[in-house]
């Protein structure tokens, strides 16, 4: 299970990863002497927003699949001389 865990971990990095870099930098275009222009800095904003709009929309999907558990009946004395409960 935790191998499961870890590896969503990394596969949402990088999938935010590369949707961060398309929303930021639609055009490609390249940095001039490690500066990107003003127009990539610009869609920084929008990219958080967007993001975070993301990051919502999943939260609430994992909470709405929250569901208490069904409660199971107490197990009797000849329920286990007989072994006939589940669970």
């Amino acid at each position: 299970m935790s191998g499961i865990i870890l590896c969503g971990f990394g596969f949402g990095s990088f999938v935010f990863g590369l949707v961060s870099k398309a929303l930021v930098n639609p055009n490609g275009v390249q940095a001039v002497k490690g500066v990107f222009p003003l127009d990539v800095a610009n869609n920084v904003p929008y990219m958080i927003r967007s993001l975070v709009y993301c990051w919502i929309g999943l939260a609430v999907v994992g909470i709405a699949l929250f569901f208490p558990h069904k409660k199971s009946k107490p197990l009797t004395e000849n329920d286990l001389k007989s072994g006939t409960y589940s669970r």
